[in-house]
């Protein structure tokens, strides 16, 4: 997303949908792909990951914690 709250440039220096842990990226890609939100599965490193895919309301979401392995949270 070219958004950024912090960022340099006027017309994209606010908050947005796109992301994270707005959900709007998520709700795109599973759209333009025909995907059953069913079957998808949310895989990432931080809370916000969890956050916008809960949003679009994917069942599966699990969090990398370290290298050994991931935990998955549901939240």
């Amino acid at each position: 997303s070219p958004y950024h709250v912090q960022g340099i440039v006027s017309p994209f220096k606010k908050n947005h949908q796109s992301r994270k842990p707005g959900n709007l990226l998520f709700d795109h890609a599973i759209s333009s792909s025909g995907a059953n939100k069913n079957q998808c599965i949310m895989i990432g490193d931080r809370s916000s990951d969890l956050k916008a895919a809960k949003k679009s309301k994917v069942p599966k979401r699990h969090l990398i914690t370290n290298s050994s392995g991931f935990e998955e949270i549901r939240i």
